[in-house]
């Protein structure tokens, strides 16, 4: 498995209807982005600021991924480590994300609707 600097071209890898050219682009913009691969991509992920400067954690996860998650756990603990500073994620109420993101030391915030027609509702996450 390895890293590497986040590429959108990365994002097509993903069925989720966010993983577009332009959207990798805009988040390429706001901050440091990084894709994991090991016989494909398993994961792009980086930190996006808004326009009030506030970061948020990102990321596209493929099912392949399950299988390197201890791994992958460390590259992101790191990841945030290195790019200290107070975070917002969301997720899927109720999926596995809520355990990984309190694995990361986030902390429940709120809950919010889905992003779009058919994403489900989400939950918001803050660390620091």
């Amino acid at each position: 498995m390895r890293h590497e600097d986040f590429s959108p071209v990365h994002l097509l890898a993903f069925t989720d209807p966010f993983a577009t050219l332009a959207y990798g682009e805009a988040l390429l913009k706001r901050g440091p982005a990084y894709t994991v691969r090991a016989d494909s991509i398993l994961l792009c992920g980086g930190i996006a600021a808004d326009d009030t400067g506030q970061g948020w954690l990102w990321s596209f996860v493929s099912p392949a991924a399950q299988s390197h998650f201890l791994r992958l756990h460390r590259y992101v603990r790191r990841f945030i480590e290195v790019h200290a500073q107070p975070l917002i994620a969301t997720t899927p109420q109720h999926g596995p994300g809520c355990r990984w993101l309190e694995l990361l030391g986030f902390h429940p915030d709120r809950p919010m609707a889905g992003f779009y027609p058919g994403c489900p509702d989400q939950f918001v996450y803050r660390r620091g």
